[in-house]
């Protein structure tokens, strides 16, 4: 039969153990906000006996490099999120072109997608932005 001090004992015991997981993970909300979303995930991952490389990394998330080269703007169009005019002969790397081919300034969306993924102009899911590795 548990007394006073037995359940006292467990009772603190629990919340050590809550007080622990908590530190836990405002510690990994932190290191994704410092180094990214993606900081956790390994990016090389040393050969374990079952598990391949590939096999972990089919868990990340696919990567678009939103600064493609190959897509020229024939005229001026307009970036939706600060709602200026974006030049036709602007560089690849003063704009980004999502994969629905919406055009945006390249600060304009980073702080857009540092909110949210998704397209502010109709709404699609967006893959995180390419990490330098």
């Amino acid at each position: 039969m548990l007394g006073p001090h037995n359940v006292c004992v467990v009772y603190l015991q629990m919340c050590v153990i809550v007080n622990r997981f908590m530190v836990a993970q405002v510690a990994c909300l932190l290191a994704q906000d410092r180094w990214g979303p993606r900081c956790i995930i390994p990016r090389r991952v040393c050969v374990v006996v079952l598990l391949s490389v590939s096999f972990l990394l089919q868990f990340r998330p696919q990567m678009y490099d939103y600064h493609v080269a190959n897509h020229e703007l024939d005229m001026d169009v307009d970036c939706v999120i600060c709602m200026s005019e974006i030049p036709a002969g602007i560089s690849s790397t003063d704009r980004m072109t999502a994969p629905c081919g919406h055009v945006f300034h390249t600060a304009c969306l980073e702080r857009w997608l540092a909110i949210k993924l998704e397209c502010p102009s109709c709404r699609r899911s967006l893959p995180p932005v390419r990490e330098l590795d």
